[in-house]
């Protein structure tokens, strides 16, 4: 499992404004483990295109992406759904926001504040790696308002993956420190590791001049804070209270040295908790299934709204 291992690190080191929190809005889960006062809503930019009359899709970025990562989904998107493209700040060139706590508890507060400014959307959240893991984080928190996620390879405790016999307190503390490790390298030493990464992000070659801009135009800082913020995160016993259906989106390819079964299963094992979770495994792919497996991902994506 070592190979596959070093893809999912590989994954967790590269990879118009929301209205400020109010608790009013919405009904806030008690179960969920999001700071309720962390967050402005600067933490995120949304451009709305498409069909105001469908229904909402939200697609999410992942770490030091771009809104861009989801040009190829848009045009097949954007005739029947409601799509809101969103960026996060301080990613892809996005100026970073200042905020109190958690960086992801952030995102997903604003992502809640947005729904809840058109009450009834029945939105689907499709959140790619760190935007599948705020992806979750909202749904926890409001979930009279969201019942339906999509994520694209992202897991609820990423430590367990790469740090053989991790439990949460150890991954509470491992994490923090990689993030501030990550924050304290010089800036070429930063971009050197983030584009040294990105060849086990994405197998289509064409792309990794564009991953690699957007990791140079991405805040150190910000990238840091959340990779140390996911690694050090659990949110494996929340999901009993995850009532969204979920689709979870896993890459196989060869090169990660394990079988597909055994892909699956380490996935399954990370949604055990979850009570509506069902798994697509794609094949051929690395991180970014949307790149990769384009039609793929299309059919999966298009497969599950129409549910």
């Amino acid at each position: 499992m070592r190979n596959f291992a070093i893809y999912i690190l590989a994954a967790a080191l590269a990879a118009c404004s929301a209205p400020e929190h109010s608790e009013a809005q919405t009904e806030i889960s008690p179960a969920a483990t999001v700071a309720a006062e962390a967050g402005p809503s600067s933490i995120l930019s949304v451009t709305r295109i498409g069909n105001p009359e469908g229904r909402t899709v939200v697609l999410i970025p992942g770490l030091a992406s771009s809104a861009d990562v989801w040009d190829a989904a848009v045009p097949y998107l954007e005739a029947e759904y409601d799509v809101r493209l969103v960026q996060v700040a301080g990613f892809a060139g996005a100026a970073p926001a200042e905020i109190d706590g958690p960086v992801t508890d952030a995102i997903a507060l604003a992502l809640v504040d947005m729904l809840a400014e058109d009450p009834g959307l029945d939105p689907v959240l499709v959140g790619h790696s760190m935007g599948g893991f705020v992806s979750v984080k909202a749904a926890l928190l409001a979930p009279d308002m969201i019942d339906e996620l999509v994520i694209v390879d992202s897991v609820p405790f990423l430590a367990g993956l790469f740090f053989p016999g991790a439990t949460p307190d150890v991954a509470a503390v491992q994490g923090p420190a990689m993030g501030q490790q990550m924050a304290a390298m010089s800036r070429d030493a930063f971009d050197a590791q983030q584009k040294a990464g990105l060849p086990r992000l994405v197998k289509t070659e064409s792309y990794l001049s564009e991953l690699a801009d957007w990791g140079v135009a991405s805040d150190q800082a910000v990238v840091s804070a959340v990779t140390g913020e996911m690694i050090g995160a659990d949110l494996r016993a929340d999901l009993a209270n995850l009532s969204a259906e979920t689709l979870v989106m896993v890459p196989y390819d060869q090169a990660m040295g394990v079988s597909r079964e055994q892909i699956e299963g380490v996935y399954t094992a990370q949604y055990e908790a979850a009570p509506n979770a069902r798994f697509d495994v794609i094949e051929n792919s690395f991180h970014f299934i949307m790149i990769d497996q384009a039609e793929a991902f299309r059919t999966s994506l298009l497969e599950a709204l129409a549910d």
